[in-house]
């Protein structure tokens, strides 16, 4: 995964069920359009593996976004 320029490898521990507004306490109206491009975010969560420095693993905090590849 990558994140400010740097890339960091680790193993994913879980991965959610539940995307976008579908288990929303307020679900979105898409009845304006705005349906077309709707993006997914679905919430993992990794363990960090020891090849990664410490210091910029101190700059990454929980709720933060990232592009994540899973091989």
């Amino acid at each position: 995964m990558r994140w400010g320029g740097k890339k960091f490898e680790g193993i994913v521990t879980a991965v959610s069920a539940a995307t976008g507004s579908r288990y929303s306490s307020v679900p979105t109206d898409n009845s304006t359009g705005n349906f077309i491009k709707v993006q997914q975010r679905i919430p993992v969560r990794i363990e960090f593996t020891a090849s990664n420095k410490k210091e910029d693993l101190e700059k990454l905090s929980a709720g933060m976004n990232m592009n994540v590849n899973i091989n």
